[in-house]
C-alpha cells in the first residue's frame, strides 16, 4: 500500500506533464493489478489500456485533466484495501473508471478527435 501511495503522490509532480502523468497513472494502476491471479485478465486490461484507452486519455490530459481528483480517487482505492474493505475498494475503483470515462466522452464531445500519432 506504500507504494501505491507513493506512486499516487508522485502524479502531483507530473500535473503538467500529460506523457509523464500517463506513465505514473499506468504505474500505479499496473502495481494495483498486480497482485490478482488471473493473468490473461492482467494481460488483457493491459492490452485495452494501451491499444484503445492511452490514445484518448493522453489527449484528455494534454487537455489539463482533474489530477487532483484523481488523486483523491486513487487514494480512496489504497485507503479501503489498506482497511480490508474490499466492496469499498472495488466500489471506488469503479467510481474512479465511470467518473474518467464520463470526462474523456464530456472531453470529446467538445474537443473532438485524440491526438493523432498517440497509442
Amino acid at each position: 500500500m506504500d507504494e501505491l501511495d507513493r506512486i499516487n503522490a508522485s502524479r502531483l509532480d507530473v500535473a503538467d506533464d500529460p506523457a509523464a502523468g500517463r506513465a505514473v497513472d499506468d504505474a500505479w494502476h499496473d502495481l494495483l493489478t498486480s497482485g490478482h491471479r488471473n493473468r490473461r485478465l492482467r494481460e488483457t486490461v493491459a492490452a485495452l489500456k494501451r491499444i484503445v484507452v492511452h490514445r484518448y486519455e493522453y489527449a484528455f490530459m494534454e487537455a489539463g485533466r482533474d489530477v487532483e481528483r484523481s488523486v483523491r480517487q486513487h487514494a480512496a482505492v489504497t485507503k479501503a484495501l489498506r482497511d480490508g474493505d474490499l466492496t469499498a475498494a472495488a466500489a471506488a475503483i469503479e467510481a474512479h473508471w465511470a467518473s474518467g470515462a464520463a470526462d474523456v466522452a464530456a472531453w470529446l464531445e467538445t474537443e473532438g478527435t485524440p491526438t493523432p500519432g498517440i497509442t
